[in-house]
């Protein structure tokens, strides 16, 4: 009896349920060789999980559950058999919980996680919610997707930023520092300035040369007392003083004795500066283009949803499979009723 009776209901009041099946994959853009160092690896924005594990994880959320019943009110569709066969359908003031558990039961995904395909197979009581159900799914996984895609080239492009936010503080100060050394100093160009005291003093060493000789010459053909000699004399003299003077100057502090000092260490101290600015430059560049590219990356839809097979619209009632359900049943309950007789032999042989 209790068999026929689940042959009963499962022929008579069970409703036919409904698949619909789908598969998809999520498909990458990579970048090229120099974007990818460039952008940091940008591809793999999902460090140890791949997109097909965030996928199964999400298709049975409460997530998406609730978004998918905003779309078409899965509670009036999942319960309308519900006063005939409320075996197989859902109440229809169920909660949040029931109607999750529920859509894991109508809902079967499939994961092959060497291809990151993902099946979906969708039941329910109606080929056209069947479809409907499949669909929807399969526009929120790729909304899903593209968000993620979309956080990720963000969290990228803000990454840049900072980089060239920080370049460019850096060149500033680089070229404020130049900028502030060169009014405390007085001097524009140091450089400029010791190359223009070596042609003084190199044309200074050349008058005292000629001047040396002008004095051997006179000293050949006339005597020391000659007003000429004494002349010649002075000349290499004052040569001699401006060359030293010169020497000084170039060592020691400008007649104000502000902030000129030593020439050769003020040298030193602005090819420093030139080296910090000339660095600050290149890191400044090559921040530029990391944000130009990542920006350039940004426009692009890095990674995407692809259904290679679309939500299909049944015509024939698969579930639930009443042969088998029967079949199971039927077992169990023979199996429950040789127990119980076993039992009741028991009990009857030790009275």
């Amino acid at each position: 009896m209790p068999i026929a009776v689940v042959f009963y209901y499962l022929y008579v009041h069970a409703a036919d349920q409904y698949s619909s099946e789908t598969a998809f994959s999520v498909h990458k853009e990579e970048a090229s060789s120099a974007v990818s160092s460039l952008l940091g690896g940008l591809s793999n924005f999902s460090g140890g999980t791949s997109d097909a594990d965030v996928l199964y994880q999400y298709i049975q959320s409460h997530g998406l559950v609730k978004k998918v019943n905003d779309d078409l009110n899965l509670r009036e569709r999942f319960s309308v058999h519900q006063e005939t066969d409320p075996v197989f359908g859902l109440e229809k003031d169920a909660s949040n919980e029931d109607l999750l558990d529920f859509w894991q039961r109508m809902v079967t995904i499939r994961l092959e996680t060497a291809s990151g395909i993902i099946t979906v197979e969708t039941r329910s009581f109606a080929p056209e919610d069947s479809h409907a159900i499949n669909t929807a799914i399969l526009a929120h996984s790729s909304e899903l997707i593209e968000r993620l895609s979309r956080i990720s080239q963000e969290d990228t492009i803000r990454s840049a930023k900072e980089e060239l936010d920080t370049a460019t503080e850096r060149l500033k100060e680089a070229r404020i520092q130049i900028s502030t050394f060169r009014k405390t100093s007085r001097i524009i160009d140091p450089n400029a300035d010791v190359q223009g005291q070596m042609g003084v003093l190199n044309e200074l060493e050349q008058k005292l040369a000629d001047a040396l000789i002008e004095l051997d010459l006179l000293a050949d053909v006339t005597t020391a007392s000659d007003p000429r000699v004494l002349q010649a004399e002075r000349k290499v003299k004052a040569i001699r003083n401006r060359i030293n003077e010169e020497r000084t100057a170039v060592v020691s502090q400008d007649p104000t004795g502000t902030a000129r000092n030593n020439l050769y260490a003020t040298l030193g101290t602005y090819e420093a500066m030139l080296v910090d600015q000339e660095f600050a430059e290149q890191a400044y560049v090559a921040t530029l283009a990391n944000y130009d590219t990542a920006a350039a990356e940004a426009r692009r839809k890095s990674r995407y949803l692809v259904a290679h097979v679309e939500p299909s619209f049944p015509q024939t009632a698969e579930y639930p499979q009443r042969a088998i359900i029967g079949l199971v049943l039927s077992v169990f309950i023979l199996l429950s009723w040789v127990l119980l007789l076993l039992v009741g032999y028991s009990l009857r042989d030790r009275r």
